[in-house]
């Protein structure tokens, strides 16, 4: 019985998001494509990655949040570690570095 009703939600899960990415024209699985669109579309792929990792580059000018005392700086202010913290500094890396948060936060540095 909990099966069943682990399945049905599931299912539906499932045709939601194949009737989402029809709708927003993203790559469909069972599309055929020759030598030509495999690399256009590698070659689009390449291009959001090195998008996605510029944007993601930790510079000493990168905003970033932590609490006094602590060796670790978050990029987030809505990590879970800090985001229920009433005494939360802000600034730059290089400040925060110089207040001893010398490492980002594993679980909210961009990748």
């Amino acid at each position: 019985m909990i099966k069943r009703l682990f399945l049905i939600p599931l299912c539906a899960l499932l045709i939601l998001s194949s009737v989402a990415c029809r709708h927003r024209g993203d790559f469909d699985g069972g599309e055929a494509l020759d030598a030509d669109g495999v690399a256009k579309k590698q070659a689009e792929l390449a291009a959001e990655n090195a998008a996605a990792e510029e944007a993601a580059r930790v510079t000493p000018d990168t905003p970033c949040y932590w609490i006094a005392g602590s060796e670790v700086y978050h990029l987030d202010r809505n990590c879970a570690y800090i985001k229920d913290r009433e005494t939360v500094e802000s600034g730059t890396v290089r400040t925060a570095e110089s207040a001893g948060a010398v490492r980002a936060c594993s679980h909210c540095k961009k990748p």
